[in-house]
């Protein structure tokens, strides 16, 4: 089941569907902040005539951003995966080197 499903109302018409495996019924702006950590704030920025409502829940898509390099680690840890726990580490410290 798609998380998002968008019917403007000028037409009643589905006009886009965005679905993450990770994601479900809940906030809108968690499925926007995974696009802009893969696509970077420049496709919100193209996104937002269609998507109005980006700008009001600008700070909860900057959360829930910001709580990703931990979902790499806790992902790393518990799947024994050290690319993505250093990935997560170094998003955390702002560091280049591997940890």
């Amino acid at each position: 089941m798609p998380c998002r499903r968008r019917r403007p109302a000028r037409t009643g018409k589905l006009s886009a569907v965005i679905d993450f495996a990770g994601c479900g019924e809940g906030d809108p702006a968690y499925d926007l902040a995974s696009l802009s950590a893969g696509l970077g704030d420049e496709f919100l920025a193209l996104m937002a005539p269609q998507y109005p409502g980006i700008a009001v829940i600008r700070d909860r898509i900057t959360f829930y951003r910001s709580t990703f390099p931990l979902l790499d680690v806790l992902f790393g840890v518990d799947h024994g995966d050290s690319a993505a726990l250093e990935a997560g580490l170094r998003a955390l410290t702002g560091s280049d080197e591997a940890v």
